[in-house]
């Protein structure tokens, strides 16, 4: 049970840290598209 539970939680952070990964990802993105809307 205890096995259970501990594969889980490991499976949970693995998954937020990758949407956590790919969301800071867009972050990065989206603020490098808006500094070249600027210069333009």
């Amino acid at each position: 049970m205890l096995c259970i539970i501990l594969v889980l939680l490991i499976l949970v952070i693995v998954i937020e840290s990758f949407i956590i990964n790919k969301l800071i990802k867009m972050y990065k993105s989206v603020l490098k598209y808006s500094n070249y809307l600027e210069e333009l």
